[in-house]
């Protein structure tokens, strides 16, 4: 019974695998930036359309977070005010298998922070994490 569970684990993660698009080095800002700006132009389904293919997040779960933010949209608008545009802020790397990239949304209000994370696998790059915050003092460096 454990190998047939580890069998369709495996499957499962391989079909999971099977269905993501790899990026090259060279268009991971490019590819991040476009998410951002859609989002920031008022587009988010193009953002999420785009992004849902580079990623390795389960597509349960990225459903769960396009449901979300649907549903939290017009509160995000009033706490930040509608999106003016954004800034790209750095990119930070460790060892040559991890990027993260850094993006300043703009909002009327006040600004949100946009993190996104792309991974080096055997096949290409690939988006690992992503997410958005009001956590600004993060945008700081330490020491200044």
């Amino acid at each position: 019974m454990k190998h047939y569970f580890l069998l369709a684990v495996l499957c499962v993660h391989q079909v999971a695998f099977a269905q993501t698009k790899f990026l090259a080095e060279s268009d991971i800002r490019k590819t991040a930036e476009s998410v951002v700006a859609n989002v920031t132009a008022g587009n988010p389904a193009r953002a999420w359309k785009d992004l849902r293919p580079l990623t390795v997040i389960p597509s349960s779960e990225f459903d769960v977070f396009e449901a979300q933010y649907g549903s939290q949209v017009s509160q995000m608008i009033q706490r930040f005010g509608k999106p003016i545009g954004y800034e790209y802020v750095r990119t930070e790397k460790v060892g040559n298998s991890l990027q993260r990239l850094i993006f300043l949304a703009r909002h009327e209000k006040a600004p949100l922070r946009w993190v996104l994370v792309f991974y080096r696998t055997e096949k290409g790059w690939v988006a690992t994490e992503f997410k958005f915050d009001g956590d600004v003092q993060n945008l700081f460096t330490a020491g200044g």
